[in-house]
């Protein structure tokens, strides 16, 4: 009842008006006292509901300090990751460089067996403009601080052990019964071939100190070539082993005349 109808009521209603309120009000407590008879399931699974969402909170809770404190592990693990993939890539991409140029290092591969068959086959202006492309080819900067691929350090070991062969036959060449002029020659791919090579501890071609080394290294193949000569002569016949001396006497002196005006 509002207030403004309390004011239009009477006495005896006003007096009655407690006693329709308590009916009121226990009508209700009644209904309600029904209402949770008639649905007192609700309210236990709701209890239950809320008992396990709060142990689901609590596991929750416990599963996320574990996690939080794995984070930094599964970080580590991740960065580990990403360096494995970024090498993974790169390996990726060293390989697609193979492919997309495949033809181009097969010939890079072949230089060496294309210097030792110059080689074999006395081609040496081939088998010294061999030398140069290999040089030209795998010449490093020594002021980078990259390191070099080791195939091509075992293209550049076999190319120097190829180049020793190659300067050793030319020598060996030296001691044989040749023409002056091809001797000449000889001279000149030893002088391009140390040229080329520039081996450590001798001195720089085209210096008198190199020109001296190469004139004695000169004649010191063909004195082989004249001892394996004299050998060759019997002491008995007398005619050919007086004529002995004034041969050798005759082929130094030509060598050396060749030699300083040649070399």
């Amino acid at each position: 009842m509002t207030l403004t109808s309390l004011k239009t009521c009477s006495l005896e209603e006003l007096k009655k008006e407690p006693w329709r309120l308590q009916i009121q009000a226990d009508n209700t407590a009644e209904q309600l006292r029904s209402l949770v008879l008639k649905n007192y399931h609700v309210f236990i699974q709701s209890n239950q509901c809320a008992a396990i969402v709060k142990d689901d909170l609590a596991e929750l809770k416990e599963e996320t300090i574990k996690i939080e404190a794995a984070i930094p592990n599964l970080q580590d693990y991740v960065a580990e990751f990403q360096k494995e993939v970024a090498d993974v890539v790169a390996k990726h991409g060293d390989i697609q460089f193979v492919f997309e140029h495949y033809l181009q290092l097969t010939e890079l591969l072949e230089i060496p067996q294309l210097l030792e068959a110059c080689i074999h086959n006395e081609l040496f202006d081939s088998a010294l403009d061999v030398i140069q492309f290999a040089n030209e080819t795998f010449q490093v900067d020594e002021n980078t601080e990259t390191s070099r691929n080791i195939v091509i350090d075992c293209l550049v070991k076999e190319v120097a052990e190829m180049t020793s062969i190659m300067r050793e036959k030319l020598l060996q060449k030296l001691r044989e019964d040749l023409q002056l002029a091809l001797c000449v020659r000889i001279v000149g791919y030893l002088r391009r071939l140390d040229a080329l090579v520039g081996r450590d501890g001798t001195a720089a071609v085209g210096s008198l100190e190199y020109e001296k080394l190469l004139k004695e290294e000169f004649l010191s193949c063909r004195n082989v070539w004249l001892s394996s000569l004299s050998r060759g002569i019997s002491s008995s016949d007398p005619y050919q082993y007086v004529r002995m001396p004034p041969c050798t006497v005759y082929l130094c002196n030509s060598l050396m005349n060749i030699l300083l005006h040649a070399l």
